[in-house]
């Protein structure tokens, strides 16, 4: 659907931020990833779709973010909130626990939760 805008958020003594957009996992994303190393990954989990076509990440993707990135906690975000999802917050649940993935590496909030990101030891 045309060029994505994903951003880094860094800040002293905070920790660091990559919230991926309304993107698909492809090879920019892997790269940035890798190269940043962030301590919290956003990503647009529901595997929305736009003519038959993936438009943002689906459970499968999020768990490959998951995967690739060890020391990353994920936090998946839009499940149930548009009308073109396909993924389900419970779908993404029960493919992370089939994974082998469980909290806290990535967590799925519920409508209205708040979460507070601590700064890694270091």
């Amino acid at each position: 659907m045309g060029p994505v805008m994903g951003f880094s958020l860094e800040a002293k003594g905070e920790p660091t931020v990559y919230w991926a957009g309304d993107t698909v996992l492809y090879p920019a994303i892997e790269k940035t990833i890798h190269d940043t190393k962030p301590d919290v990954i956003v990503t647009h989990s529901c595997g929305a779709r736009w003519d038959g076509a993936l438009i943002v990440m689906d459970a499968a993707q999020t768990i490959a973010v998951c995967e690739a990135s060890k020391k990353s906690i994920v936090v998946a975000t839009h499940m149930e909130a548009l009308d073109h999802a396909t993924v389900s917050r419970g779908d993404l649940r029960a493919a992370a626990s089939a994974h082998g993935i469980a909290l806290p590496r990535l967590l799925i909030p519920d409508d209205g939760d708040v979460l507070t990101l601590i700064p890694p030891v270091v």
